[in-house]
């Protein structure tokens, strides 16, 4: 699952790892570990903590009752994997639901629409500039491309 991540997320995990490790010694121990989950709002007790750094903490330093960065990136996207799997399928088939027939992008009424089903009211010019972001080829639009890199489980960049 962690080579799926994108240059983004592997940077977002590299900014929580290194915060946490504040010694900068390149390992995290089982009570900082504990802390990021807290900090999530996951309640693990020391005992899972323990059992999940045995199971990933085989590298070359294996054994140390810590993880280095390759063994965290691994443990924080392993919960996902399963969810991740199907999150394609489902934004393709909302892509689908969302864009009008016989057109291949997501337009702006097409979006303003949308976040009104789900409740959701925004400006015109922020959904403008939400296509302007993610619309890579600049076609006016959201492609189903764009959407599942953005949203998605992204491919290595």
């Amino acid at each position: 699952m962690a080579d799926r991540l994108s240059k983004a997320q592997v940077g977002d995990l590299r900014e929580i790892f290194d915060y946490y490790d504040s010694e900068g010694k390149g390992r995290l121990s089982a009570s900082t570990l504990s802390t990021i989950f807290q900090g999530f709002g996951i309640n693990v007790t020391e005992y899972e903590i323990q059992d999940m750094i045995a199971e990933i903490d085989v590298g070359e330093d294996g054994g140390t009752g810590t993880i280095d960065f390759l063994e965290f990136t691994s443990l924080m996207t392993r919960p996902y994997a399963n969810e991740l799997e199907g999150l394609d399928k489902e934004l393709k088939s909302i892509f689908e639901d969302l864009k009008k027939p016989r057109k291949k992008l997501l337009e702006k009424e097409d979006l303003l629409n949308g976040f009104k089903k789900c409740g959701l009211q925004f400006h015109p010019r922020f959904i403008e500039e939400m296509i302007r972001e993610v619309d890579t080829k600049n076609q006016g639009g959201v492609a189903l491309q764009d959407l599942l890199k953005v949203m998605g489980p992204a491919e290595k960049e």
